[in-house]
């Protein structure tokens, strides 16, 4: 269904203006929303999580955010929406292309429904990997079926294997 997409590639300038509209409900039944390359930056994120907090995007399965020159800053607060329960259908979360570091992939690991997260081209080292890798044992992200991150560590690896976990 063709109403249930949302493909953009010029929002930069306008996110906070989008972010209202959603907290106004003019997107409540979008089950796809794809904002890759629109610059959104951390302001953006922090903008679009807080009207996700208000119960906007709440029938949302997919989220495109790669390419917008995003750090952990602006993950932190889409994390925090998560783990509140907003977006609690969320299962593809695209993050690829942005400046993510290891406290973004600490905070991603905290509660929410995903199955497929996309952290391809970030910046994660192998520490930032080995805390996360320690979180999957323990549980975290317990529906995660599909890891997508070009540079995988050992201690990942091992993590996702005996989860069940497929990784690229």
């Amino acid at each position: 269904d063709w109403s249930s997409d949302v493909c953009s590639s010029d929002l930069d300038a306008s996110i906070n203006a989008f972010a209202e509209a959603c907290t106004r409900g003019a997107l409540g039944n979008f089950k796809k929303l794809y904002l890759w390359g629109n610059q959104i930056g951390n302001v953006g994120l922090q903008a679009l999580a807080q009207a996700c907090a208000s119960g906007a995007l709440g029938s949302l399965l997919t989220l495109d955010l790669g390419w917008n020159q995003i750090s952990d800053t602006g993950v932190s607060s889409l994390s925090e929406a998560l783990a509140r329960g907003s977006l609690a259908g969320l299962e593809w979360l695209y993050l690829q292309d942005n400046q993510i570091g290891d406290i973004g992939l600490q905070a991603l690991a905290s509660g929410s429904k995903l199955t497929h997260l996309d952290l391809a081209s970030n910046q994660i080292s192998d520490p930032g990997m080995s805390v996360f890798s320690e979180a999957l044992a323990r549980g975290a992200l317990a529906s995660l079926k599909n890891l997508l991150m070009y540079t995988i560590s050992p201690a990942l690896k091992a993590a996702c294997i005996a989860r069940g976990i497929t990784y690229y």
